[in-house]
């Protein structure tokens, strides 16, 4: 038994049972389950145990089993709903909410017009309201603090949960301003506003590291980025605010690939 990638198997023993007299006739097996974690092209010889401590001849059969979950985590993309699926709507006053960031166990959105941060509980319920220095567009967290784009003059700032400075770095790309920013556990990643069709890779102290194309990509206009790490063919999600479309890319290589997409029937920029 073997797996491209990886995964955890759980062979269930079912022993179905038929006999004439149940009353008189038990089965015992030993071990009733076996987890194995196997990569491509292994083996694993198991021994498996049945014993019938009656007095009447059974009949029995053994199965293999894959867990859902596992199953699951073979298709790309979300492993909880089919892609495109509304899984929750929250209705967080009449702001202009530009970029959303997940720092466990809260939920953070940043608002364009009131300059302001807010989280929420798991419960939906407001924690903080933090006030910014700053008109921004996209967010991230980086486990220490947020990055945020500004559309306005082409920057990312770095501010900590309290609001405050710790410095920015001038994006570089033609186009207009940030409108989307990622992190991918080690660096950023920040896509401009309106009509420039790139991806770029840079370091927290501003250096570039790479670009990627996104000129197959239908529409021109992209906003929000996000990195995911559990998604292993393609980590990055980006939004496409003119043709209301959500892209799963794989950036990889110099051109960015698209693992899956969706359209969606709203206006959403964050």
């Amino acid at each position: 038994m073997s797996t491209g990638r990886k995964y955890l198997w759980f062979a269930a023993m079912l022993a179905t049972i038929m006999w004439s007299l149940p009353t008189m006739s038990q089965v015992t097996v030993d071990p009733f389950g076996i987890t194995v974690g196997l990569d491509d092209g292994d083996e694993e010889t198991v021994e498996l145990t049945l014993t019938n401590q009656g007095e009447t001849d059974l009949t029995f059969e053994i199965s293999l089993a894959k867990p859902p979950e596992e199953e699951e985590r073979r298709q790309p993309g979300p492993r909880r709903d089919d892609l495109g699926d509304i899984v929750e709507e929250i209705n967080m006053e009449q702001r202009l909410w530009t970029g959303l960031a997940w720092v466990d166990p809260l939920m953070w959105g940043v608002d364009y017009d009131g300059r302001l941060m807010v989280s929420l509980t798991g419960d939906r319920e407001i924690e903080d309201r933090v006030n910014v220095d700053g008109n921004f567009t996209g967010m991230c967290w980086d486990g220490d603090a947020f990055w945020f784009g500004s559309f306005d003059d082409n920057r990312l700032f770095h501010v900590d949960r309290d609001g405050d400075g710790l410095g920015t770095i001038n994006a570089g790309g033609g186009g207009e301003g940030v409108f989307g920013v990622a992190w991918d556990g080690e660096s950023l990643w920040y896509i401009k506003a309106f009509g420039n069709r790139i991806l770029y890779n840079i370091s927290v102290e501003g250096d570039d590291i790479r670009e990627v194309g996104c000129g197959n990509i239908e529409g021109a206009d992209f906003a929000s980025l996000v990195w995911v790490p559990e998604h292993e063919d393609g980590h990055m999600w980006l939004l496409g605010c003119e043709v209301q479309s959500i892209y799963q890319l794989n950036v990889e290589e110099d051109d960015a690939d698209v693992v899956q997409q969706t359209r969606i029937d709203h206006m959403i920029t964050g």
